[in-house]
């Protein structure tokens, strides 16, 4: 949400100039309320919602004994005192459960505590071909085309180049696409575009990530050969059509009990799903990007960080880092592997934990939960050129507390900085972090950081 170098609803200028208009590229709302199908505080402070449970997430109470209600019926505005599902039971619909235990890139749509999609066939027709099944080793799937198109607001989508047209295949590295999710035919009645795409793939993460039982209704209908995932995804999240939204009711799914809003933070959920950008204003390079971004999302919440900072810390450089940090991803041409906008956020990360109280390894290893779900085959994996700078070993990409203890103290000790020259970079993707962080940081944190106020970028952080 940046406007000129101030963030929607922040007012601070950068560099200590004069706050230009507020143009948000994403809507915001109003503190929701119950009324709206939301409630502000429920994923910070006493109620915190548990990052992960066997079934549905449950509000922590200060009675581990006492009757929480669902994530569901608490954004609906449900009253408290349903009963609290026994642990390890399934969610509703009668599908599997996934028996993922980590979170990595081998992992595909299928993350722990969730619903486990079956891939559907390569000649399933609602499909585009060769975009769905089992893996494969690297580059035996199909490499398929797919137009640019604009946001589902109608504004300009991003434009793909070179890499993302090679990465249209999901047996390659940073593979735009899954297997379980495909490249449906169609979304929302209309030939299915990169931009499309990529909101599909993030509804379909905040469902899985928000409404667990909800979800698995989805998976179920799309392993019967109904549907896809992604369109009644869509429909949950203000994007249906006839079509769709008779999908979710046949379902018994009430898309009016979804929330209208982000939790914690407030950001229209329509509007943000539909704009194919992360919160600073930056497309979601990947489709895959964008649906990993939730896990990451709750979970910094949860850790205690500002729902808005935990938006910046699960965006589009965030999530590309971690596939850098773990081999999920590939290697940029420069010492780190990992690009300026990348090296620049987790360096913020670090600075932005260490001035809040919390505890960066914790914010950080959270943080390499995302760029999660490629289902890669092992064949396809990097070697994350990190390691040469925090003494690890060459072909180590696990998330241990010693490795994630030595990415942190590297950032901190300025061992891995943003000022080197990177290939990936996207100016204007870096004007737009850069103004970002900045103006969330705020004047006083700006200062403590040793930011130039009169150039307004902070040390490490080359524009």
């Amino acid at each position: 949400m940046t406007t000129g170098g101030v963030m929607a609803g922040c007012g601070m200028p950068i560099g200590g100039g004069t706050a230009a208009a507020a143009k948000p590229v994403l809507a915001s709302v109003a503190a929701p309320t119950a009324t709206t199908g939301a409630t502000t505080g429920a994923l910070t402070g006493a109620g915190a919602l548990t990052p992960m449970s066997s079934d549905v997430m449950t509000l922590m109470a200060g009675d581990a004994n006492a009757q929480t209600p669902t994530t569901s019926q608490l954004l609906a505005g449900a009253p408290a005192g349903a009963a609290k599902p026994a642990a390890g039971a399934a969610p509703a619909g009668g599908v599997a459960m996934s028996t993922a235990k980590k979170v990595d890139g081998t992992q595909g749509s299928n993350v722990p505590g969730r619903a486990a999609i079956v891939p559907p066939k390569t000649g399933d027709s609602r499909f585009v071909q060769g975009t769905t099944g089992p893996v494969v080793g690297k580059g035996k799937a199909k490499t398929i085309k797919l137009q640019d198109g604009v946001d589902l607001n109608g504004a300009k989508g991003r434009r793909q180049n070179a890499g993302d047209k090679k990465q249209n295949n999901y047996s390659v590295t940073d593979a735009n696409f899954n297997g379980d999710l495909g490249v449906p035919a169609t979304v929302m009645g209309k030939t299915t575009t990169y931009d499309s795409l990529i909101s599909g793939y993030s509804a379909a993460g905040f469902i899985e990530e928000f409404y667990p039982n909800e979800y698995a209704k989805l998976v179920q209908s799309q392993n019967a050969g109904k549907g896809t995932v992604v369109d009644m995804a869509l429909a949950l999240t203000g994007w249906g059509t006839p079509e769709t939204n008779a999908q979710v009711q046949a379902l018994g799914i009430d898309a009016n009990a979804i929330t209208k809003v982000v939790p914690g933070s407030g950001i229209d959920l329509k509007t943000y799903i539909g704009s194919g950008k992360d919160v600073t204003g930056q497309d979601w390079a990947r489709p895959h990007h964008a649906l990993s971004q939730w896990h990451a999302y709750h979970t910094l919440v949860n850790d205690g960080v500002d729902p808005t900072q935990a938006h910046i810390l699960s965006g589009d450089d965030a999530v590309s880092g971690a596939g850098r940090v773990n081999g999920v991803n590939n290697q940029d041409a420069n010492k780190s592997g990992m690009n300026n906008g990348e090296q620049n956020t987790y360096a913020y990360a670090v600075k932005m934990a260490q001035q809040a109280g919390l505890d960066p390894n914790k914010i950080v290893g959270d943080m390499l939960n995302a760029h999660a779900m490629t289902n890669l085959s092992p064949g396809t994996l990097t070697n994350p050129k990190i390691n040469n700078l925090i003494g690890q070993g060459k072909t180590v990409r696990d998330g241990t507390d010693a490795r994630v203890a030595a990415i942190v103290q590297g950032f901190a000790s300025n061992k891995i900085t943003g000022n080197e020259n990177n290939k990936d970079d996207s100016t204007a993707d870096q004007k737009s972090l850069l103004n970002t962080i900045n103006a969330q940081a705020g004047a006083a944190a700006m200062k403590a950081l040793g930011a130039a106020a009169s150039g307004g970028t902070m040390p490490g952080m080359a524009m």
